[in-house]
């Protein structure tokens, strides 16, 4: 008589913790418990698949950063936040000035997280570049397999491989903690340069370029919004971005400005989006009698932002950490004619910018907080019809070739955290090792 063959036993889940700090888009969500994401798309499509994902049992903890933040959490909380699951939210801890508060804070949410992580057994922990100190703790320590996740770079970063900046030494030696992989935003801002630098030479490498949600805007839609938005059908100029410095928020409104003072009929501008210059820019705007021309429209929702994106004749870009931004690349799928601003060799910044889109495409201009160079740039587009149709041409063209969808974006990010489950001889191939820019974006597709 044989023996009965049992079934396998099922395996056990991938317990993967994931601490990403509470970004701006996703406050509004978490306090109203209802989840409607905006920004940081990379970071919430992410968090929605592991959610979902077979054979993983995700814990997902949104880290309070920041006193404006905190107001909305001041104690934290844990509840169900469908698609999500449980989550738990730790808060921000107030304790004198800004420093030590941010000190209490690191402590205080590193401890909690090393206790989540031992009690509930976590396999892999996903950072966020918030949390890096916590990161390094835990693959110092051997807590788990560690991902730090970095969502662009930052002159920050720059200073602490130059050795400068206060605490560089310490926070130097946590960059270089034994990551089992770091994943960074192909945004531009000359990562695979400067990574290098910064990281354990041992430390794997992902560069990744975001991905793209196909338009899904009609024609009758855009004619709609031109309707109501470009006065005796001008020629829409967008901006869409967080109102920022850095952002090129202000050099956009001054373009505007100056153009508008030599023909007051040359174009509608409009900036989409939420940021600490939002109110300084529309003082800056009805103190020049200019409000009928320059609309500034706070946040909106993804499906309105393609509706502009679509109806729009130029998109002006002002990132000056680098224009391979979400925002930018969802501009080139939309075949929208770009402006951008020159790039920087000196820094590696928009290097990869230029190699993707050539000037020729989307035209440059020199950054200045007065935006005259804009100025002239869009100038000349405005003049030149049929040049703006060949650059939103030549861009959906680039947009066709380089781009891939959300879905296989985020699928390479998970099939990057199950690698690091594996044991090192499997995770650490020389294959998986600082590959290049261009070979990631392919593996991104």
């Amino acid at each position: 008589m044989t023996e009965e063959k049992r079934p396998d036993r099922e395996q056990a889940p991938l317990r993967v913790l994931a601490a990403v700090r509470l970004f701006t888009g996703l406050q509004r969500s978490l306090t109203e418990r209802r989840w409607a994401p905006s920004g940081a798309p990379a970071i919430y499509r992410l968090l929605e698949r592991l959610a979902k994902e077979p054979g993983v049992d995700a814990d997902i903890v949104f880290l309070v950063r920041d006193p404006e933040t905190a107001a909305a959490f001041p104690r934290g909380a844990r509840f169900e936040m469908p698609p999500l699951g449980q989550i738990r939210i730790l808060p921000y801890r107030r304790l004198g000035g800004p420093r030590l508060s941010t000190v209490a804070t690191e402590v205080a949410q590193a401890a909690q997280l090393t206790a989540l992580a031992l009690r509930r057994r976590t396999q892999v922990a996903y950072f966020t570049n918030a949390a890096f100190p916590a990161a390094a703790l835990f693959a110092r320590l051997g807590l788990a397999g560690v991902v730090l996740r970095i969502m662009g770079l930052f002159p920050h970063h720059r200073a602490l491989v130059e050795g400068r900046g206060r605490l560089a030494g310490l926070q130097r030696w946590l960059y270089r903690a034994p990551f089992d992989h770091v994943i960074c935003t192909e945004e531009g801002s000359g990562a695979q340069s400067l990574l290098p630098k910064l990281l354990a030479a041992e430390t794997p490498l992902s560069v990744l370029l975001n991905g793209v949600e196909a338009s899904k805007t009609d024609r009758e839609e855009i004619d709609a919004l031109r309707a109501d938005w470009s006065a005796a059908q001008r020629p829409i100029v967008l901006f869409l971005g967080r109102l920022v410095s850095y952002k090129g928020c202000d050099a956009f409104v001054e373009a505007a400005l100056t153009l508008l003072a030599r023909d007051p009929g040359c174009a509608q501008f409009h900036l989409i989006g939420d940021g600490e210059r939002r109110a300084a820019l529309a003082a800056r705007v009805k103190e020049a009698g200019r409000a009928s021309a320059i609309h500034l429209h706070g946040p909106l929702p993804h499906a309105q932002v393609n509706r502009w994106l679509a109806a729009s004749d130029v998109y002006v870009s002002g990132n000056l950490h680098g224009n391979l931004s979400n925002a930018n690349l969802e501009a080139l799928a939309n075949g929208c004619c770009l402006v951008l601003p020159e790039s920087d060799p000196a820094s590696g910044r928009d290097l990869a910018t230029d190699a993707m889109i050539p000037p020729d495409v989307a035209p440059r201009y020199r950054p200045d907080p007065a935006g005259e160079s804009l100025a002239e740039v869009l100038q000349g587009l405005l003049d030149d019809g049929p040049r703006r149709a060949a650059c939103g041409r030549a861009a959906a063209r680039i947009a066709g070739e380089s781009l891939g969808d959300w879905e296989t974006r985020i699928a390479r990010e998970i099939d990057i955290i199950r690698r690091v489950a594996h044991p090192d001889a499997e995770r650490r191939k020389p294959e998986n090792r600082r590959p290049s820019a261009a070979q990631e974006r392919q593996d991104g597709r």
